[in-house]
């Protein structure tokens, strides 16, 4: 079983699914200061 990274305990924006739009949503979403919290179910 694998360790898994520290997590904060809260995000602004929780993305479900990091292919095309939700990468491209929570960069820029990212980039204008937001706390983003991507989860994919692919490594």
């Amino acid at each position: 079983m694998q360790d898994l990274p520290a997590f904060k305990d809260r995000y602004d924006v929780v993305i479900v699914g990091a292919r095309c739009a939700g990468a491209a949503t929570a960069m820029l979403l990212a980039r204008s200061g937001a706390q983003v919290l991507l989860v994919d179910r692919q490594k």
